[in-house]
């Protein structure tokens, strides 16, 4: 831009702020959540009730996450209602038969 104009995509960067410079992002890492960035879960896209393959891309103030998806979709300002672990339960496995001797 010059002369003092501002190109669309600039004014987007700046009206519409995502990222690290972006009002949800975690600053504090005092900031208690359930997941964390990086981690593997299965989240809702857009919140429609099936859940889908990604990883946390970022925790943030609100109590919300941004999730990058397996497929290459993004969502950002997740509910953590609307995300589970993508990691297997900890919990032993029982089986129902008794073992053999």
């Amino acid at each position: 831009a010059r002369g003092g104009e501002i190109s669309y995509a600039d004014f987007v960067d700046f009206a519409v702020p995502h990222g690290a410079d972006s009002p949800r992002a975690s600053r504090d890492r005092d900031v208690r959540s359930g997941f964390e960035e990086g981690q593997r879960v299965k989240a809702q896209y857009r919140g429609k009730g099936r859940f889908y393959p990604g990883r946390i891309r970022r925790v943030n103030r609100d109590g919300t996450y941004d999730v990058d998806f397996d497929d290459g979709d993004k969502d950002e300002g997740v509910l953590e209602k609307c995300i589970e672990s993508a990691q297997p339960s900890t919990s032993p496995i029982t089986s129902p038969r008794r073992p053999r001797w």
